[in-house]
């Protein structure tokens, strides 16, 4: 169980790509690939494609939409059959507040609610026929300050997650929460913004990321 469940709880870098528009849509794209060592000590690799969208409905409200694609890959062919995919979609509101805490209009803040859902696919439950879902709820707040042409950025995020796999007769159900503070700098590069990331975990594990967004 333990085993099946990383994919589901490894850090995402979740972020909103409307701090570096001025449009009223944007869109992006994140990539992530990360080599972990589970609590065992075997070591997998995980990857991670996010698609994502917001649309301002306001100036200060935006709703947001993602999809999400995710793998996870053992080194060790023993474990082979627990290598495993996940896809998953989420929505969200993100409510903005723009140049008011501070006097000089430098510092802005992001409120941020989202909904995600998640399935997983792997020869693991083909064998047993079963399946595994996920569901996760996160709350953000973001504060964003402009340089330049450039944003740099910092997210606390707080997600509860509750993970369930089924046979149709006996059903596992794991719960849980987690803290992350994500670090990045948003690059204006011509019509896009490429955006390194770092994400940390309470447990001071970090998991590298990079997307690419543009406003329309």
């Amino acid at each position: 169980m333990n085993k099946l469940i990383i994919i589901m709880t490894t850090i995402t870098v979740i972020f909103s790509a409307g701090m570096f528009h001025d449009n009223q849509m944007n869109f992006g794209l994140t990539y992530s690939s990360e080599s972990e060592t589970d609590s065992d000590g075997d070591t997998y690799v995980t990857t991670d494609y996010i698609f994502s969208g917001g649309y301002f409905y306001s100036d200060n409200i935006e709703f947001t939409a993602m999809y999400r694609n995710s793998s996870q890959e053992y080194d060790d062919n023993y474990y082979s059959n627990l290598n495993m995919d996940a896809n998953g979609y989420g929505v969200g509101l993100n409510y903005y507040l723009k140049n008011d805490w501070v006097k000089d209009g430098s510092l802005n803040f992001i409120f941020g609610l989202s909904y995600d859902v998640a399935s997983l696919t792997g020869d693991y439950l083909d064998d047993l026929n079963a399946e595994a879902d996920a569901t996760y709820t996160t709350y953000e707040i973001t504060t964003y300050k402009k340089i330049s042409n450039n944003t740099i950025f910092a997210t606390v995020s707080h997600n509860e997650y509750e993970f369930e796999i089924s046979d149709g007769i006996t059903t596992i159900t794991d719960t849980g929460d987690a803290l992350y503070t994500t670090l990045g700098i948003g690059i204006n590069v011509g019509s896009l913004v490429i955006t390194p990331m770092i994400g940390i975990n309470e447990d001071e594990e970090t998991r590298f990321s990079v997307n690419a967004s543009i406003g329309i």
